[in-house]
């Protein structure tokens, strides 16, 4: 797909059907797309981590290093490394080209959620069970050394210790916010080293179940157990302010899981119901636009396209399905003279309409036409690639990986399983890692 031809000023349209799945997707419980969106990951119910090419539905990589099941799965911003954490107290990062080990990290608590530093990929936050989030540092791995920095900093007065945490980075990773078990959302700054705000989100106890950030890092999405998703406007200082809040004031439904469109004008939100449904909301004004119905099974995850109006949902026990648009075909935009017709109609042809040309007329057909400008003559570089504007979400050059190679045996190997108690890193990727982050 060109992302050039996609105009950014066009309203967006809502994706309505299932069009395809994502083969082997029967024990998947979490996903993430990379940035540009061309590969899909997955972590599965025993352990393992799946990678699709989202053009073919097809399973390029399969890696095999947790005991337990994954909670969560993130892309690193050149997409060459996967990070997926488990329950089994382990984080592993994943070489997506080699297919190797990066490193694995040991924790005393089972992991529920880690992700990549948007643009320093040595640097991972983890939020363990019961535990303060945990920014980890695999920088000086190569050195055979481990630098773990906890946030210590935040005053324990407000912060309770033995509480899970969700949290996510700023757009572009100076802060950190990350909401409690009891109902809090906090905002931590990495610079100062400090909490800069934080807020309840409502008079009880409600525990934060999902939060992210919208790609523009302008908003912040937080779904919570009082069964209501808020939206929340990041100020320039990094403070939050709540903005809108969307609910079924019907059937008073929890949500599992919710995410921003790509330009975050809309609000999507998953409910546990069977069969599951997804509600999407306009964020301005808090209107219902549509309410999808999936399978009969209940749903554990979705994501959606960074560009494309296209969703992802991931069933239990079931095939990824695959959301898209339909869009309804006018030819009359192409060809002004073109007349769409209901029903069939007899056509009477015109008396010369198939005569044969003459050999004159042919010869003039055949000659060709002298060039109105000099675009020929015009150099075209093959060699050097060309950023695409609408497909920046920053003003960084960094380098990004455009596929991953695809064995024709991938299925077929039989990955060993990788348990060390701590991190070994091959010092060749590491080295690799360091100096492209």
């Amino acid at each position: 797909m060109n992302l050039e031809l996609l105009d950014p000023f066009q309203q967006e349209e809502v994706p309505d059907i299932i069009n395809s799945n994502l083969e082997d997707g029967g024990s998947v419980i979490t996903c993430a797309f990379n940035r540009r969106g061309d590969y899909v990951a997955g972590g599965c119910v025993d352990g393992r981590c799946l990678v699709w090419d989202f053009e073919t539905t097809g399973i390029i990589r399969e890696f095999d290093g947790h005991e337990d099941k994954v909670t969560s799965i993130s892309w690193s911003r050149d997409s060459n490394f996967i990070l997926s954490s488990s329950k089994d107290k382990n984080c592993i990062v994943w070489n997506t080209i080699s297919e190797q080990q990066v490193c694995k990290l040991k924790f005393d608590t089972p992991i529920k959620f880690a992700c990549f530093h948007p643009k320093k990929k040595t640097l991972i936050l983890v939020c363990p069970q019961k535990h303060l989030p945990i920014l980890v540092d695999i920088s000086p791995l190569d050195k055979g050394e481990k630098e773990i920095r906890t946030l210590v900093e935040i005053d324990r007065v407000e912060v309770a210790a033995k509480t899970d945490y969700l949290a996510c980075f700023s757009r572009y990773g100076e802060k950190i916010y990350f909401g409690s078990s009891k109902g809090n959302i906090y905002v931590y700054d990495l610079n100062k080293h400090k909490s800069i705000d934080s807020l309840k989100v409502n008079a009880g106890n409600s525990t934060i179940k999902n939060i992210h950030i919208s790609k523009k890092g302008k908003d912040l999405l937080v779904n919570s157990s009082d069964r209501q998703i808020r939206v929340f406007t990041i100020e320039d200082n990094g403070k939050i302010e709540q903005q809108n809040k969307f609910q079924d004031p019907v059937n008073q439904i929890q949500w599992v899981q919710c995410c921003f469109s790509p330009n975050a004008d809309l609000v999507i939100g998953a409910s546990d119901t069977k069969p599951y449904k997804i509600y999407i909301w306009d964020k301005e004004d808090g209107n219902l636009m549509r309410i999808l119905e999936g399978s009969q099974n209940s749903l554990v995850d979705l994501a959606w396209h960074p560009f494309r109006r296209e969703i992802i949902t991931v069933p239990k026990n079931d095939p990824i399905d695959v959301w898209v648009t339909t869009y309804q075909e006018n030819w009359s935009a192409f060809a002004p003279d073109f007349q769409e017709l209901e029903e069939n109609i007899e056509y009477i042809e015109r008396e010369n309409e198939f005569d044969i040309i003459n050999e004159s007329q042919l010869n003039q057909l055949k000659q060709p036409k002298e060039p109105e400008d000099d675009d020929e003559d015009e150099e075209i570089d093959v060699c050097n690639i060309q950023r695409i504007i609408y497909n920046s979400d920053s003003d960084s050059e960094d380098e990004e990986i455009f596929f991953i190679p695809v064995k024709p045996d991938v299925m077929q190997n039989n990955h060993e399983s990788y348990s060390p108690q701590h991190s070994t890193v091959p010092m060749d990727t590491l080295s690799e890692l360091n100096d492209s982050s």
